[in-house]
């Protein structure tokens, strides 16, 4: 499998979601409904290997890191669009 996509219309609004295979990373889109937030878990070794909308994760305001271990990074995500890039390990 190559890439998937999908979409739930909660009480909230529309959460979107897909992820696509590109040149050596995992592509992930992400839309999250205004007044709502929600938690992320990407399979990564370390931060590094993420970045959102092309900027390290480190240095997002959009978002908050909150554990990185065992080769999971789980962050929580504001309302909003996001794009994360994870490097194929």
């Amino acid at each position: 499998m190559e890439w998937a996509k999908g979409h739930y219309n909660s009480m909230h609004g529309t959460i979107k979601s897909s992820w696509k295979i590109e040149e050596g990373y995992t592509v992930y889109e992400i839309s999250i409904p205004a007044n709502t937030s929600a938690t992320l878990y990407l399979r990564s070794s370390s931060l590094k290997n993420i970045k959102e909308s092309n900027k390290k994760v480190k240095n997002s305001k959009a978002l908050q890191i909150l554990e990185s271990e065992r080769g999971i990074v789980k962050l929580k995500l504001e309302s909003g669009t996001y794009q994360f890039k994870v490097k194929s390990i």
